[in-house]
């Protein structure tokens, strides 16, 4: 009987999904998760003008009770098709690494902990580069020429921020309510002198992402802390190979608090119902391991670009 024998698929089936229900991937915090049956299908392209449109309110006025069809609402101007991709990853676990652990299915969990982590920041990595670009959203505000780079002393991120949310408002019908940054700019807004002047009012002075959030008038501003190294496997790891998959960028974006289809959003992150699924293969000619598989299927579209507003070269 081999070692791995006892570990159940269900095992690392329930820690891979407990662990991804109670951390969730980090794209959740922008883009909503919409759960879906099939791996392709159709989904909506919003366009606000008619939820937007009033006219002339006599219009919607009947006498009560009166025949007369009501005044209609169209929430999607198109239909696009999408399909969704399997992003799938593995780890390793040896029999030697599971005889040096106590508690033996310790490494098990650590192994499934991992795989979910990994597939984590490949979905961060594939909409960092879909969404935190410029071309993609209804408006693009660069650093420097749009408005004063944050790392500037004269810099004011508040003023800027709902400067960009009234625009989207006025155009939309709809408030921007996340603001997603890079590492190096939420960095730099930790130690702005504006928003710690703006802040010095509170019985905490030391700035977090909830408090900016709420100077902001925003429900939450995410954070991307997800690193890469581009250097190869056995070469050497150096400053110049390894940092975050972005960086100098925020995005400022609706969405919805529940997802929904009928639901306009900035964009929605299309996930397989089945959500993080698990394998547990044995490799007896790989030093007796086991490999923890785990995959996720999933595909992010941009439903309502007018409802974002991208700024590039936030800071220096």
């Amino acid at each position: 009987m081999a070692w791995y024998d006892s570990i159940a698929p269900e095992y690392v089936r329930n820690v891979a999904n407990s662990f991804w229900q109670e951390v969730g991937f980090d794209v959740f915090d922008v883009f909503p998760k919409l759960t879906v049956r099939k791996d392709y299908g159709m989904i909506g392209q919003y366009s606000v003008e008619d939820l937007m449109r009033i006219g002339n309110p006599d219009d919607f006025a009947n006498i009560p009770g009166a025949p007369v069809e009501s005044k209609g609402i169209t929430l999607a101007s198109s239909y696009e098709p999408y399909t969704l991709l399997e992003y799938r990853t593995h780890r390793l676990v040896t029999k030697t690494e599971v005889e040096d652990y106590e508690a033996p299915f310790r490494p098990i969990a650590d192994a499934t902990q991992d795989v979910v982590g990994k597939l984590d920041r490949i979905t961060v990595k594939v909409f960092a580069q879909k969404f935190m670009t410029t071309g993609v959203w209804g408006a693009d505000k660069a650093g420097g020429t749009d408005f004063t780079k944050w790392d500037d002393a004269n810099s004011d991120p508040q003023k800027d921020v709902l400067a960009w949310k009234a625009e989207v408002l006025s155009q939309t019908g709809f408030e921007p309510n996340v603001l997603a940054v890079t590492y190096d700019v939420y960095a730099q807004l930790l130690t702005n002198s504006a928003v710690r002047s703006l802040l010095k009012v509170t019985d905490d002075k030391v700035v977090t992402a909830d408090k900016l959030a709420k100077l902001f008038d925003l429900d939450r501003v995410a954070v991307m802390r997800t690193v890469e190294t581009t250097a190869q496997k056995g070469k050497t790891k150096t400053s110049a190979n390894t940092g975050f998959v972005k960086s100098k960028s925020a995005l400022l974006v609706y969405r919805p608090e529940v997802a929904s289809r009928n639901k306009p959003s900035g964009g929605y992150a299309i996930v397989k119902a089945s959500g993080i699924t698990t394998k547990s293969i044995p490799q007896p000619d790989k030093n007796d391991a086991l490999k923890i598989e785990g995959a996720v299927t999933i595909a992010f579209k941009s439903l309502a670009p007018s409802l974002g507003v991208f700024a590039s070269d936030v800071i220096s």
